[in-house]
């Protein structure tokens, strides 16, 4: 089973230590965030979780909003996946038998141009027929998925989006408005069985979205590894202090409390190894 976090996080950059914080409080496994707002200027090391592989496509930097990203703990053994349809703000990976996805689509046609729906259609097509959970920000407010109905006074994109998902058979987890009145957040999978204990959150610091925790049910043999038991009796621990003598405090103890503490438990964790 695998515990999972997403949410639409309005940038991501400038929440990245409350990010942090959160998934160490959370204990995920998988996350996924739309809007992250991370441009081709953003390195991967000002975006990368400790423990986690990390799967990303950008927003173009001329653009506002858009930007996803996909974060898969290691012990999985993660490996990137690429739709042959070219759906603008998608990102994917590959858990043994399962296809984690990523979408977010914009109802902004003169940003993703006037065909990105279709694209979108085409792509949920395409994987379709795979073990698939796909989680984003859809931007469907028009949709009762409870009643499984789409207002009359609906755009026909969003009309479209409804008769694909029927039509590939995919159930829709989420019940409870997302932002606002709305439920514009969606977690979509091709086996009912496959997510259970769908729970809505407070909102993502300052994003006007709420936050979505569930849980996967699935096994991956790559996650079955043998734990490592270290003999703390036989620890060099001379070396461990000589090395810490030698650590300039004044110029690694600076930025906010949990900067520090993960700085020192970064370096204990590596004199450990």
């Amino acid at each position: 089973m695998l515990n999972c976090l997403y949410c639409n996080a309005r940038s991501i950059i400038n929440k990245f230590d409350f990010f942090e914080t959160l998934v160490d409080v959370l204990n995920v496994d998988v996350i996924g965030i739309t809007e992250s707002w991370a441009t081709s200027q953003i390195l991967d090391s000002e975006l990368s979780l400790s423990g986690f592989h990390m799967f990303r496509n950008d927003r173009k930097s001329d653009n506002r909003g858009g930007g996803v990203l996909l974060y898969v703990h290691e012990k999985f053994k993660p490996v990137e996946f690429t739709p042959v349809v070219n759906f603008q703000n998608n990102v994917w990976c590959q858990i043994g038998d399962l296809f984690v996805g990523v979408c977010y689509r914009s109802g902004n046609h003169a940003i993703v141009g006037d065909d990105n729906n279709d694209k979108l259609l085409q792509m949920i097509k395409e994987v379709s027929n795979k073990n698939v959970i796909i989680m984003g920000d859809f931007n469907y407010p028009e949709i009762d998925w409870i009643s499984q109905t789409v207002d009359s006074s609906a755009r026909g994109d969003c009309k479209s989006f409804m008769d694909t998902v029927e039509d590939c058979f995919l159930t829709q987890h989420v019940l409870d408005c997302t932002r606002d009145n709305a439920i514009l957040d969606l977690v979509l999978t091709r086996e009912p069985e496959l997510v259970s204990e769908i729970e809505i959150g407070d909102k993502f610091s300052s994003s006007d979205h709420n936050m979505i925790t569930f849980k996967i049910h699935h096994s991956s043999p790559s996650a079955v590894r043998k734990p490592i038991m270290r003999n703390y009796q036989d620890g060099d621990y001379n070396s461990i202090r000589c090395h810490l003598s030698t650590v300039d405090w004044d110029s690694c103890m600076t930025g906010s409390a949990n900067e520090c503490w993960l700085t020192l438990k970064n370096l204990l964790l590596t004199l450990e190894e």
